[in-house]
């Protein structure tokens, strides 16, 4: 069970980040206990009133549920892009159907897989908090002796980043990603140019007015084979 924490999801910049359609569906089966704190439930078509939403969560009292803290947490502390790996293939692997959305961020994921198999995200939680640890990935190769790195022409790269951008695209991560080989003997690195997953931001105009970006971040990946 999660403790209610004051900083998590009670920034209104921070709630405007979420999908607002996902929002509402989460927020749903707590529709009374927000009215009778003062906010008003939007509906589909209505815009959310964020700081409003905000000044709710960043003030329980007695009568706030249990339950909705526990949902609060365990969303906020999944919404990870490594997060959202896993969830992605522990809901394939118990064939919990997902949203088929490109654009979702990790925290959309998060919401989606809440409201389709709540203990999922809880164990995700759980294996993550064992495992948080920063450490180097090192693969052998299948067979001994010196491996001579191939050369890369215009087909060999086309056929590997056709095969990454499947794995981005089914990672919610985009398609379009490059290949860059550098040789350095006796070593080759190879960057990987790709996207993250979908980001939504607020963002602030020179007029006073907030906004939201809505964005796919670049990110650069470097193996190195020895």
């Amino acid at each position: 069970m999660g403790a209610f924490n004051p900083r998590k999801f009670t920034d209104p910049d921070r709630l405007r980040s979420l999908d607002p359609a996902r929002l509402r569906a989460f927020l749903a089966p707590w529709r009374d206990y927000l009215a009778n704190r003062g906010f008003e439930f939007p509906e589909a078509e209505d815009e959310i009133d964020y700081p409003a939403l905000a000044s709710v969560l960043l003030a329980p009292d007695h009568s706030t549920p249990r339950d909705m803290v526990d949902a609060l947490y365990y969303v906020h502390e999944t919404a990870s892009a490594e997060d959202m790996d896993e969830l992605i293939a522990a809901a394939r692997r118990q064939g919990v159907l997902l949203k088929d959305d490109p654009a979702a961020t990790p925290a959309d994921v998060s919401i989606d897989v809440w409201l389709a198999a709540p203990d999922l995200l809880q164990v995700r939680h759980s294996e993550a908090v064992a495992r948080r640890q920063q450490n180097f990935e090192y693969f052998a190769p299948n067979r001994g002796g010196e491996c001579h790195f191939p050369q890369i022409g215009g087909a060999l790269r086309l056929q590997m980043e056709t095969e990454l951008d499947n794995w981005f695209e089914g990672h919610r991560r985009g398609r379009g990603c490059r290949i860059f080989v550098f040789r350095n003997p006796p070593m080759v690195w190879i960057l990987v140019r790709h996207g993250l997953p979908m980001r939504r931001e607020a963002g602030h105009q020179d007029h006073g007015r907030a906004t939201t970006e809505f964005y796919r971040p670049q990110q650069h990946d470097v193996l190195i084979y020895d």
